[in-house]
């Protein structure tokens, strides 16, 4: 009687276990055979992320915002603190130079990189704020970028600028491309007239800055505002010496 009873507890236990095991077996066919998405879908290449901001090449401006402005402003006060004071009012007229408006600020980024690496053969400093703007579609100018550099005192890049402009646009040097000038009509105005250095680079950037919109001309009390054109790609920039340097203090 106890023997029987032991038997088929046994067999009890070894059903229930078989039953158990089968159950899972089959549990894990169903899982396994759930549809899942194609991986030609997930792995779709895209041109933007997203979300967020255009890439800065493909973006369309207006105006300048508050945050660029307030950039330009530190990194030009900065500059003269650090001792490297902008001392060269440049302009690049890159359409007629036959560079095209989405390629503008690359060109302006390559120049610049040709004028550091002249000072630097030489051992000497280099810092700069750049501002590209344009024209309303009357074609007087077209894209053009203004830059404010610091050259040492004694020192120009003279003719190289035209031979760095022709390399880059690959085309011949076409006159009233560049225009450069010294601030204050001196190299070394920041240090023997402060004053007169003061006042015309605050006269100089005002202009540069023209290209601001409304909230940002009104926090910097700009005289001129509204006038930068349409620009595509990015259009501010600076050298890292001076970005580096800004304090997250604005200026005002």
């Amino acid at each position: 009687m106890l023997s029987d009873c032991i038997t088929r507890a046994a067999e009890l236990l070894a059903f229930l276990f078989h039953r158990s095991l089968n159950g899972f077996r089959h549990s894990r066919r169903v899982r396994s055979k759930r549809p899942y998405k194609s991986s030609s879908t997930s792995m779709r290449p895209r041109i933007f992320k997203r979300g967020g901001a255009r890439p800065r090449a493909t973006r369309i401006s207006e105006a300048l915002a508050l945050k660029e402005v307030d950039k330009i402003a530190r990194a030009i006060r900065i500059a003269e603190e650090i001792g490297l004071p902008l001392n060269r009012f440049i302009t690049i007229h890159w359409e007629r130079a036959g560079v095209a408006d989405h390629q503008a600020a690359r060109a302006t980024g390559r120049f610049l990189k040709l004028a550091r690496d002249n000072l630097a053969s030489k051992r000497l400093p280099f810092a700069y704020v750049w501002v590209r703007e344009n024209d309303e579609g009357d074609g007087s100018k077209g894209d053009h970028a203004h830059i404010l550099a610091h050259v040492p005192d004694g020192r120009t890049l003279g003719p190289a600028q035209r031979r760095w402009i022709k390399i880059i646009s690959g085309k011949p040097y076409r006159k009233q491309v560049i225009h450069t000038r010294v601030i204050a009509r001196h190299s070394n105005a920041a240090q023997n007239e402060p004053a007169l250095y003061r006042l015309n680079l605050t006269i100089v950037r005002d202009y540069i800055l023209k290209g601001a919109s409304d909230p940002a001309s009104i926090a910097f009390d700009l005289p001129l505002w509204g006038r930068g054109g349409r620009v595509q790609g990015q259009r501010i920039g600076m050298s890292k010496n001076l970005s580096r340097s800004i304090s997250r203090k604005p200026v005002r």
